[in-house]
């Protein structure tokens, strides 16, 4: 059997929609509207849908969901690539995570938790500012009508997929 590895492991955790939900500003407990669900949830979990991680469709899929945004061929592969960009920085984000929380482990310091959560906000802000700027140079790559197709895209497909998603696990496994 194939490992998937720490960071491949903490991926799939931190990106399950129903964890994505539990801290995003702008969530009510988890309530069911997809309007709670944050656009910048909602794009990465497109991004990781569509980016050539261990969650991606088959790449023939990738364009199939993503022609439901009415995209060109040619947006359609620019977003891809800003998928992958954004996937390849949260995962290097996800590994330093990881090293710090292994390291906070290693101290039996108090310190060492204000510190440990000093770091993990430092990274987290600086994954949500790569967000930032990828959807900066998407909107720039795709022009106007493009980004506004996407965000389309992205704010009722994505998010109604996440809630049905999510609203699926819970009946499942309550």
């Amino acid at each position: 059997m194939k490992s998937i590895g720490l960071a491949n492991l903490l991926f799939l955790i931190f990106m399950d929609p129903a964890f994505c939900l539990q801290g995003s500003a702008g969530t009510a407990g988890g309530g069911g509207s997809q309007e709670l669900i944050p656009d910048d949830v909602a794009f990465e979990m497109m991004f990781f849908q569509i980016s050539d991680g261990p969650a991606a469709l088959a790449r023939g899929n990738r364009y199939d969901y993503m022609g439901k945004a009415n995209l060109s061929q040619e947006q359609v592969d620019i977003v891809i690539d800003a998928a992958n960009q954004y996937r390849i920085y949260s995962n290097a984000a996800i590994r330093r995570m990881s090293r710090a929380k292994l390291e906070e482990r290693a101290t039996a310091e108090t310190e060492g938790s204000a510190r440990l959560a000093a770091r993990l906000k430092g990274i987290e802000a600086k994954v949500k500012e790569n967000l930032a700027e990828v959807l900066r140079t998407l909107e720039s790559d795709l022009g106007v009508m493009g980004y506004q197709k996407l965000l389309a895209f992205v704010r009722t497909k994505v998010k109604a997929e996440t809630i049905a998603g999510r609203q699926q696990r819970i009946t499942v496994n309550p």
